[in-house]
């Protein structure tokens, strides 16, 4: 007998479960192709003409962690329409979403973007070794353990862009992760425009993010 009702309830709420998913995938994808698409382009690559970065293949945890950051204020202030946007949407919508659009993200294969920055690849290979291999990855892959993006997939401008806004305190380091207060150290001993146009450079026409690539 209870066999017999335990198979009656599971029959029961399996459709449910299923019905719950097919909602949460509709809303997911509704939500990337009439929100997000429009910046970051509908395959995740980026839309240079409204600065919008590419995230394909961004690692979930970064992504909840940049939407936490967006939630807080931390990514700058909301006088740039982009930042505005994105800390309004942080701030409106649920986890359970942005849990759903970080895996979608992370599922989006990455691809190589157009260069737009000239710089010095063989100074940023350098530079890239010195200041960024040690949390991002000898091929900018990311690294899980520090938090750290895999970088490889940004848009050159978008590096530039970042690491500028990091100098002038728009993106503010997080005094509880220490890794975040070493990237603000970082981009602050990046007072030349050339060294950070030469590591863009690099990391945009020489890293993949290969884990076996050399910088």
């Amino acid at each position: 007998m209870r066999m017999v009702f335990l198979f009656f309830w599971i029959c029961l709420i399996l459709p449910t479960v299923a019905q719950d998913d097919d909602e949460r995938e509709f809303r997911t994808l509704h939500f990337w192709k009439n929100e997000c698409a429009s910046c970051h382009g509908q395959d995740g690559q980026g839309y240079d003409e409204g600065r919008g970065p590419a995230i394909a293949g961004l690692p979930d945890y970064y992504f909840m962690q940049q939407i936490a950051k967006y939630r807080e204020g931390m990514r700058g202030g909301t006088d740039d329409e982009n930042v505005y946007f994105m800390h309004r949407e942080a701030v409106e919508l649920d986890d359970e979403l942005f849990r759903d659009l970080a895996a979608y993200v992370a599922a989006l294969p990455p691809r190589r973007a157009a260069h737009s920055v000239v710089g010095d690849i063989e100074r940023g290979q350098v530079l890239y070794a010195n200041l960024c291999a040690e949390c991002h990855g000898s091929a900018a892959e990311g690294n899980a353990a520090k938090e750290s993006p895999p970088l490889h997939g940004f848009q050159d401008w978008y590096l530039i862009e970042q690491v500028q806004r990091f100098r002038r305190g728009e993106r503010k380091a997080d005094p509880q992760n220490l890794d975040s207060v070493a990237m603000h150290a970082m981009a602050k001993r990046l007072w030349r425009p050339r060294d950070i146009r030469n590591i863009a450079a690099f990391i945009t026409t020489r890293l993949d993010g290969e884990p076996d690539a050399q910088p």
